[in-house]
């Protein structure tokens, strides 16, 4: 096989595997919410809960398959996860009881973690071996890809074979997807981490520290709106019918939106692109809110699926940028808290949902979180700015 076609394979195994756990295991759950409200009893305290605990099991398994990733077994790993992927989403709609949709969704942000830290590194590998980085832009463009798929079979489905039957058709759909991600991925043989793994002691400096809260705050926000974007547009007055397509939008603005931001950095910088991006999610977050229109809605979505991706990259190259000698050890905390900002999020909000009715109160409290996050950020890099026009070192920075 040319290393062009091995190439492609690989980032196309990655992208499909993306497609599969994050865009439609971690995310048709967003589409599919109102459904299981109406007929399955879930009110919006549960519905955060069960979305939680799908991240409890992302940091979990992000935390084991860090120490997992360089087994020479780590092949057998991402095909686990897959296989786990497919089958705790399809198992969704076999049952109606909240201990089994617990232990699902709890399974399901393992094996997701599982695709994202072992599977994507081997196609990055791949991809740097052969001169093909700029491919990694087709693999992340793979969740978006899931968003998209989950909203439009949802929207077709639902009025024909209900939640249980989106469950199990998307749990079909992954499985198919899954074919290629399985074959097409071969990966490197395992390696020692190198120097660019970053093996040095990180040392938490106040930038360092300033950057994890600004990730917390970030991680707690958009969560929000990935979970109940298409209920809070259901059960808006005026904004009905646009809930699922809106849901579609969001992901087909997520599919070249790493490719975008990639460029955005090299015209503006890390920091300056990673504010930008903060700033236009937490305005796609209040924006139904504040002007509860269909245009504003659609708006929103495509602010929020541009955004919530490339936020993730930005702020680990940031990371990089600022512990060029511990940049494993940055990204691993960056995925940490960030992690916890995802479990208090959909969490809280719910509660606050099924005490106060109303979905303004947490948007809006998202919407200021990631403003707070930008914010913080900004002060990183201006005092990043400053220090480097002095010549002086920032500590961490």
């Amino acid at each position: 096989m040319s290393e062009p076609v091995r190439a492609w394979r690989s980032a196309a195994a990655a992208a499909f595997s993306l497609t599969i756990a994050m865009g439609i295991g971690r995310f048709a759950y967003t589409p599919i919410l109102p459904a299981m409200q109406q007929h399955a009893g879930l009110d919006a305290a549960t519905a955060g809960m069960l979305a939680s605990i799908n991240f409890t099991g992302y940091l979990l398994g992000a935390l084991a398959s860090t120490a997992l990733a360089r087994l020479p077994s780590r092949l057998s790993l991402y095909r686990a996860s897959l296989i786990l992927s497919i089958a705790t989403t399809a198992a969704m709609g076999l049952t109606g009881n909240f201990f089994f949709w617990s232990a699902l969704r709890f399974v399901s942000g393992i094996a997701s973690a599982g695709i994202l830290i072992i599977g994507v590194p081997m196609t990055m590998e791949t991809l740097a071996k052969v001169g093909k980085s700029h491919l990694l832009g087709v693999v992340f463009g793979g969740v978006g890809c899931g968003i998209a798929i989950s909203g439009l079979a949802v929207s077709w489905l639902d009025p024909l074979v209900g939640w249980r039957g989106d469950w199990l058709w998307l749990g079909l759909i992954a499985a198919l997807l899954g074919l290629p991600a399985w074959a097409w991925q071969k990966g490197a043989a395992a390696e020692e981490s190198s120097g660019a793994a970053g093996p040095g002691r990180l040392r938490l400096s106040l930038p360092v520290l300033i950057l994890l809260v600004a990730y917390t705050l970030e991680g707690l926000g958009y969560v929000v709106n990935a979970t109940f974007l298409v209920i809070v547009l259901k059960g808006t007055p005026g904004l009905g019918n646009v809930g699922l397509f809106a849901w579609v939008v969001v992901g087909l603005a997520g599919i070249p939106s790493t490719v975008l931001w990639g460029l955005a950095t090299r015209r503006i910088g890390q920091a300056p692109a990673l504010i930008l991006a903060s700033l236009l999610q937490a305005l796609g977050t209040a924006l139904p809110v504040l002007v509860p229109t269909p245009a504003a809605a659609l708006i929103a979505a495509a602010l929020f699926g541009s955004t919530f991706t490339g936020i993730v990259t930005l702020a680990f190259g940031l990371g990089r940028e600022m512990a060029p000698d511990a940049t494993g050890r940055m990204i691993g905390l960056l995925t940490i808290f960030y992690g916890i900002g995802q479990i208090l999020g959909p969490f809280g909000a719910g509660l606050m949902i099924a005490r106060g009715s109303s979905f303004a109160p947490p948007l809006l409290l998202a919407a200021a979180a990631v403003l707070l996050a930008a914010l913080l950020i900004a002060t990183v890099w201006a005092a990043r700015h400053q220090t480097a026009h002095s010549g002086r070192r920032v500590p961490g920075g």
